[in-house]
């Protein structure tokens, strides 16, 4: 897999620390156009650990988590980004 790093992402939005991640994601993934949002998110992530993780994030941090859904490459960063790129085949 490509690094998320090396291409600019297809889709990007902004999450709010004050609602879910995981609902945002969703809402990102239907907003992007990109994928399928039928398609069940948690099949390719344990979406409550998800939510913990990115839940307190603090300006300090500089987490990313980048996983694989539905040909998507969806990478969440601590400073309240998500990124969405096709994965070329």
């Amino acid at each position: 897999m490509t690094d998320a790093r090396s291409k600019e992402p297809d889709y990007s939005a902004r999450f709010e620390a004050d609602r879910p991640i995981s609902d945002q994601m969703i809402e990102a993934i239907e907003d992007s156009g990109l994928g399928d949002p039928s398609d069940p998110l948690y099949s390719a992530i344990d979406l409550d650990a998800l939510d913990d993780l990115f839940s307190h994030r603090a300006p300090r941090l500089d987490g990313r988590l980048t996983f694989v859904f539905d040909a998507l490459e969806i990478t969440v960063v601590s400073d309240g980004q998500i990124w969405i790129r096709e994965i070329e085949e």
